[in-house]
């Protein structure tokens, strides 16, 4: 087996993928533009209805790949007590940390 690669786990929250598509078909943002082409871009899908729409619940759907229903973090402060695995959990088990 090869050298492993490592990842970067960008997340940009509240961004607007159609305006950034716009402003970049603009040449208005070049650096954006860069940093796209050279990544793999996944956009995410919010399946839960308020009042389940809160970023630091959304963020732990994101991380953990499972919804609210099943990860039942609901405030703030207990994103650590998250038992499944996390998107880097699974990452660094693969040696991608």
């Amino acid at each position: 087996m090869g050298k492993a690669s490592r990842v970067l786990l960008l997340e940009l929250n509240e961004l607007s993928p159609l305006l950034l598509e716009r402003f970049i078909a603009r040449g208005e943002l070049p650096t954006f533009r860069g940093f796209r082409n050279e990544s793999h871009v996944h956009r995410t899908m919010a399946d839960e209805r308020y009042p389940y729409l809160d970023p630091w619940i959304q963020w732990v759907t994101a991380h953990s790949g499972l919804p609210f229903a099943e990860h039942r973090i609901e405030h703030l402060n207990q994103g650590h007590t998250l038992v499944a695995p996390n998107v880097w959990d699974v990452l660094d088990a693969a040696g991608l940390g």
